[in-house]
């Protein structure tokens, strides 16, 4: 909910300290009054998000690239590039059995978003697909057995 409200924090933000005591202070005002008015909590102060974010900055510095940039380079050079999406269509955000989703898009549309890929960039999608239904949590399940096999 917080990237669509545009007020996410992202892993880039604890390079910048400015930046990211900006963006904390600025999510704080709106999820401080919800813990405080909603769920009758104590409010957040922004130096302790901060601190916190800033312990892993040089731990997570050597993890961190431009994950686009990386991928788009890769299949220039004529490198093969592998991506695996999670899930499954009918829990797509937006093309699955809403409200019973996840939240992203775990097609192979979803992957080119998800990577910065262009769609004409990817030249082959492989669907896997299991020998049976299953379902993980609520939601509609039209194939469910309810016999011993069920179980």
């Amino acid at each position: 909910a917080d990237k669509v409200a545009r007020i996410g924090i992202r892993v880039q933000d604890i390079f910048d300290e400015s930046i990211l005591r900006q963006k904390v202070e600025s999510a704080l005002d709106i999820k401080n009054q919800m813990l405080v008015k909603m769920y009758n909590r104590k409010s957040i102060e922004a130096e302790q998000v901060v601190e916190y974010f800033l312990s892993y900055r040089d731990r997570l510095r050597p993890m961190v690239i431009d994950a686009e940039l990386e991928l788009n380079q890769a299949l220039s050079a004529g490198k093969n590039v592998l991506m695996e999406g999670g899930q499954a269509t009918m829990l797509d955000v937006d093309h699955g059995t809403y409200p019973f989703v996840t939240s992203s898009n775990p097609t192979a549309g979803g992957a080119s978003v998800g990577s910065g890929i262009g769609p004409t960039r990817i030249k082959t999608s492989l669907g896997i697909i299991k020998a049976y239904t299953t379902r993980v949590g609520a939601g509609p399940f039209p194939t469910e057995l309810f016999d011993k096999w069920g179980e």
